[in-house]
């Protein structure tokens, strides 16, 4: 995780995040590295954007651009 600017992370709306040692760990370094971005709901998921806290990216994705 720690190679990328920005993570994207799609969950079930609902859903609690699983407590298994590899969520945890994601989780933590999520919370550690990352700050939230953004959140939208698409088809009933919720979709965050984390992104590095170290500087600006040169390409910030934006949260609520479509995908084609």
């Amino acid at each position: 995780m720690l190679e990328f600017d920005r993570i994207v992370a799609v969950r079930a709306v609902g859903v609690r995040s699983s407590t298994n040692p590899q969520e945890e760990a994601k989780t933590s370094t999520l919370r550690r590295y990352f700050r939230e971005y953004g959140t939208t709901h698409v088809n009933g998921a919720r979709v965050t954007v984390y992104v590095r806290d170290h500087g600006p990216s040169p390409k910030v994705l934006d949260p609520t651009a479509q995908v084609v």
